[in-house]
């Protein structure tokens, strides 16, 4: 009990401060009672800015700007375009954003397709103009879609060369002079794809695993091409192959296989 009665007195001093700020404001001129009470009802982020996204970017984003206008930040929106500015602060009817979204006039309107904006947004933008458009001062504009890595001209690499990075020790360099299983690592360099990751492994000072044993190797292949592991006579007959592409060859053939891609 002796407690509540100090927090009682430190909440209601900490509200007479806020008052106190507020009738300075008002007192100041600074701002009207009117657009304080507005700018508690409309939020930038929650309710003007989605509308925005989804009936105005389409030709005022980052993609097209007609008549130089974006209305992707709210202050590229203050900014305008050819035709004076879309918002001005504390004044809808002088503001172009509001004048085109009430426009009569269906060649001026806007959004210029679909249905117009529904009675609610329109008084939520009136509302949050009236109300000094506050917006985050950190906003950033949308990102330009043509930059998405999808819409890049691919463009093929230099496959690195077997020659360590400069000023890196590969470990599989030292590996060569003494670990046996040095030859299975230097080996593991088949393809394109193996050399990028070699120059990775390399950079990080990594030593790759050891190629996996035949057995082993045929035994991956046959499960992940037909679910099923060699027969023992087949595994034989593989081991027994000693030609430079007779990996290759089983692959070509379990690819060819009726029981490829069987479920």
């Amino acid at each position: 009990m002796a407690r509540s009665i100090p927090d009682s007195f430190a909440r209601v001093r900490r509200l007479g401060q806020r008052t106190l700020v507020i009738l300075l404001f008002l007192a100041a001129g600074l701002v009207s009672p009117q657009r304080l009470a507005l700018a508690e009802e409309v939020d930038y982020t929650r309710q003007i800015k989605p509308v925005l996204r989804d009936r105005c970017y389409a030709c005022h984003g980052p993609l097209k700007q007609e008549s130089g206008l974006r209305l992707d930040t709210a202050a590229a929106a203050v900014r305008g375009g050819d035709g004076g500015a879309a918002i001005v602060a504390g004044d809808p009817a002088a503001s172009g954003l509001w004048q085109r979204v009430t426009s009569d006039d269906a060649a001026s309107r806007m959004p210029p397709e679909g249905e117009p904006l529904s009675a609610e947004q329109i008084e939520q933008i009136r509302v949050w103009i009236a109300a000094g458009a506050a917006a985050p001062s950190d906003e950033q504009p949308e990102p330009d879609p043509r930059d998405h890595w999808a819409f890049r001209v691919p463009r093929r690499p230099s496959v690195p060369s077997a020659a360590t990075p400069q000023g890196v020790d590969s470990p599989t360099a030292s590996a060569a002079a003494t670990d046996v299983a040095a030859t299975d690592v230097a080996g593991a360099v088949d393809n394109p794809i193996d050399a990028f990751i070699q120059r990775r492994l390399d950079e990080h000072r990594l030593t790759p695993v050891p190629l996996a044993e035949r057995p082993l190797l045929l035994r991956r292949l046959y499960v992940d091409l037909i679910g099923l592991p060699p027969s023992r006579d087949e595994l034989h007959e593989l081991l027994a192959d000693d030609s430079p592409d007779a990996y290759e060859r089983v692959v070509d053939r379990l690819l060819a296989s009726p029981r490829y891609g069987e479920r």
